[in-house]
């Protein structure tokens, strides 16, 4: 059975979204689900422009986190607008990597902005577009570092302190008692065939 459906997989970094996200894609082939994969834009994505000389620019302009916020902010809205809404308008279940929930805990919690000033954001440019489930993968920050790091180089915010991916975890820990109809936690230090089982478990749950 198919129906529209928004889901969303959150964690913290090296939790294993990639690895999950690739399963349930999977799955849902074998099943003929009827459905898409996707993933916020980039700024320069979005407007078109992904030249090595546009991003290398990019990256050297300084932001401050508040700036960082409304960027990531008006990428979320012409994604809802143009991949999102669409998508559950035909009935289509959409997977997506990371959403709201990772801005207030990145930007809210991580960069100290305050979760409550990000929601309020949030609610004021995106309404209350949000996800249908959300998938969260947890895994202590400093195992989930180490992960990375065998994948190579950190980028600049897996680079940032353990307490900023403390914090992050927290929020994500947070949501769990505020929204439980939504928000699942799945161990992300299991085998990723166990992490898969479980999610899609969830998921099913859901669809029929």
């Amino acid at each position: 059975m198919n129906k529209q459906l928004f889901i969303t997989i959150e964690g913290c970094d090296g939790a294993g979204k990639s690895t999950l996200i690739k399963g349930l894609k999977k799955k849902f082939i074998e099943l003929d689900y009827d459905f898409i994969v996707t993933k916020e834009p980039t700024i320069l994505e979005m407007c078109g422009c992904e030249e090595p000389n546009c991003i290398e620019r990019f990256h050297k302009m300084s932001f401050t986190p508040e700036t960082e916020l409304l960027l990531f902010l008006a990428a979320r809205l012409h994604h809802i607008e143009n991949v999102i809404g669409p998508s559950l308008a035909k009935d289509k279940i959409v997977i997506c990597d990371r959403f709201n929930d990772s801005t207030i805990a990145y930007q809210g919690a991580g960069m100290e902005l305050g979760d409550d000033y990000v929601e309020d954001l949030i609610r004021r440019i995106l309404g209350t577009f949000e996800p249908d489930l959300t998938i969260y993968l947890d895994i202590d920050p400093i195992k989930g570092l180490k992960r990375k790091k065998k994948d190579g180089d950190l980028d600049l915010i897996e680079s940032k302190d353990i307490e900023f991916h403390t914090r992050v975890r927290e929020c994500y820990l947070d949501f769990i008692w505020l929204e439980p109809n939504r928000f699942f936690k799945v161990d992300g230090s299991k085998s990723k065939e166990k992490v898969l089982d479980e999610a899609f478990r969830i998921i099913q749950s859901k669809i029929t």
